[in-house]
């Protein structure tokens, strides 16, 4: 009798820690999953935070660094794109698809490209930057010579 019992302890005790640690590191793995892109975040605000701290940049400017971030992250994830079109995450048709979605509100929309062959509309697509401006902020000033279209 003692020995079946030790036996179970001896074999099953080890097998039973090792599928408890087997579970337990499962969940650990899909929260840090579930949770990358928003640590990623977390980590982005703190290097900001201590660089504007570190430079001793006036309160107002850093706000509006602040609103900058703030705005990307809930409009344009810089994060997201920059993870979502790096190059070996799509093939060339995939990502041109994700682009016209992403851009279809201001650039399909712009009355610039009204009636223009859609290979045209596709090229400038494809090779779009995201550049995001707060109110108030300067794109170009009369008289400079323009670098780019904005929408």
């Amino acid at each position: 009798k003692n020995f079946g019992a030790l036996l179970i302890v001896v074999i099953g005790g080890p097998l039973g820690c090792l599928g408890i640690a087997s579970i337990i590191s499962t969940i650990v793995r899909e929260q840090s999953l579930r949770y990358a892109l928003e640590m990623r975040h977390n980590e982005n605000r703190a290097f900001v935070k201590k660089a504007l701290e570190n430079l001793a940049i006036p309160k107002e400017l850093q706000r509006r660094v602040y609103s900058l971030h703030y705005y990307q992250r809930l409009s344009h994830d810089k994060e997201a794109l920059s993870v979502l079109f790096k190059d070996d995450n799509l093939n060339p048709n995939l990502e041109s698809a994700l682009r016209v979605y992403l851009y279809h509100s201001s650039v399909l929309g712009s009355t610039y490209f009204k009636g223009k062959d859609t290979n045209y509309v596709l090229a400038v697509i494809k090779v779009l930057n995201d550049l995001i401006y707060l109110p108030g902020d300067f794109i170009t000033r009369r008289g400079e010579a323009g670098g780019g279209m904005f929408f």
